[in-house]
């Protein structure tokens, strides 16, 4: 039952998906079919189709409680409170609240933060900028170039660069459609099929799971993985100790996108998860592939059998460069090192500020933030994206003074509610700043850190130790 309170399906068995863990989830919540924001049900059935940012929120979401991704995912939210009180229904279920248990206080941290960030996001937009569109664009012509080159003539020997290249151009759009599928619905979104791994399962494993509790026992990418990799620092949990896990991690990382693929194919056939058209965007790729070669190369090659395997030797090389960049990036993009809050860390007390949790989970890289390119496609301005997901990222950069003076009101240092204490005396302003290099050696510290630990698990739902840096003030 890792991760949730009331027995449910394991997240590491053979059929865990995404559904997995929306159903456990929802026995957790015993929301009874509604959707529960703090202690108020809605019925949002007859709204879900006019959602701005797509029905599939609304869908995947019945019968939880769904507080702290509506309160992070709507910076406006005078307006959206408003409108939510039109599906308020007067019968209550009458199991209370058993979730995280996070707070929002109007005159806490993160309440604060998101009134003044809007006050700055209602005269911009929240959207993407015309760079950011363009970035977008080229990373998918880039894309599609040099995957097509693979496959010609033209390239003679040198087609397997030009695969590795593809795959390269790849990953960076897939990080790039990251920033896309925490939006509305668009093409963009789908962008990220392209390289296997499903927007759609993403929003729920990684824009709900994830960004909604990071680093906690709620959080799909981190607690689904513990049988391989376990980031947690907890000795029990890990199954591939020390050197031999950061080894396999390399395997991961070279693999994970066609493991992706397999494992999907599997899940379908025993019925575990529901077919959706975008699941064929790989097949279709290596259909188009074979029809390029063939056309274009049938001058040039004799045997019929390299029709069909040598664009498929050309994908897989596309698909593994895509895996490891991806893959290796994203783990170390600013939540695994030992000076980052982990499950089983220091406690941080059974009610904390939910923005406060971010800050104790995600660290920073300076490094790379000031460009919107590579923060674009490293996963940068991590600390922001957290705590406003649904911002473009070409515009977080416009609520960092914002962050930084609330940090500075509330009497938030680096790691002021962390557990290194060196840190903790650091006058800086808002949370764990980490260079690129520092969070690459970063992540493999925490891996190995997590399989020599000798501590004892503690979730955060068990967790009472108050905190000082927890308060309801009232500011400007």
């Amino acid at each position: 039952n890792f991760g949730f309170r009331t027995p449910h399906p394991d997240n590491n068995n053979s059929d865990s998906s995404y559904l997995t863990w929306l159903k456990g989830k929802a026995q957790t919540d015993s929301a009874e079919g509604y959707w529960r924001i703090h202690d108020s049900y809605y019925d949002l059935t007859e709204f879900a189709s006019n959602h701005p940012g797509g029905a599939e929120w609304i869908q995947f979401t019945q019968g939880h409680d769904i507080t702290e991704l509506f309160e992070s995912h709507h910076p406006n939210m005078r307006k959206v409170k408003q409108l939510l009180n039109k599906f308020l229904i007067d019968t209550k279920p009458e199991k209370k609240r058993n979730t995280c248990g996070f707070t929002f206080d109007e005159n806490g941290f993160y309440c604060t933060l998101r009134n003044r960030a809007w006050e700055v996001l209602e005269k911009c937009g929240t959207g993407p900028t015309t760079g950011m569109l363009v970035l977008h664009s080229s990373l998918l012509a880039l894309f599609l170039v040099f995957i097509v080159v693979s496959v010609l003539p033209l390239s003679g020997k040198l087609w397997w660069l030009c695969s590795v290249a593809s795959g390269f151009f790849l990953s960076l759009l897939a990080m790039c459609s990251h920033n896309f599928y925490h939006q509305k619905n668009s093409w963009r979104n789908y962008c990220f099929d392209l390289s296997i791994p499903s927007s759609h399962e993403w929003r729920v494993t990684h824009c709900y799971s994830h960004h909604t509790y990071p680093n906690t026992a709620y959080d799909f990418e981190v607690s689904s993985a513990v049988n391989v990799m376990n980031f947690y620092p907890v000795e029990h949990l890990t199954k591939v100790p020390g050197l031999r896990s950061i080894i396999t991690m390399q395997i991961v990382f070279l693999l994970g996108f066609i493991s992706m693929l397999i494992r999907r194919h599997f899940l379908l056939l025993r019925g575990s998860i529901p077919f959706r058209l975008e699941y064929l965007l790989p097949h279709i790729t290596y259909l188009l592939l074979v029809g390029i070669y063939s056309f274009a190369g049938s001058k040039y090659h004799e045997d019929t059998s390299s029709v069909f395997s040598f664009p498929l030797t050309s994908l897989l090389l596309v698909y593994m460069t895509s895996s490891y960049f991806f893959l290796s990036i994203s783990l170390a993009a600013g939540h695994h090192h030992p000076d980052i809050w982990h499950d089983g860390d220091l406690q941080l007390g059974e009610k904390i500020d939910w923005g406060i949790l971010q800050l104790c989970a995600v660290g920073e890289k300076p490094d790379i933030d000031h460009s919107m390119v590579l923060s674009s496609v490293s996963f940068g301005r991590h600390v922001l994206h957290h705590l406003f997901p649904t911002v473009d990222n070409s515009k977080l950069y416009l609520l960092q003074p914002v962050l930084e003076r609330t940090c500075a009101d509330f009497n938030i240092k680096y790691f002021d509610i962390g557990k290194n204490k060196e840190a903790q005396k650091l006058p800086i302003k808002s949370t764990r700043q980490l260079s690129a290099y520092e969070g690459w050696i970063g992540m493999w510290r925490q891996l190995w850190r997590s399989a020599t630990s000798s501590k004892n698990f503690v979730t955060y739902s068990s967790l009472n130790v108050k905190r000082s840096s927890q308060r309801s003030k009232k500011v400007d």
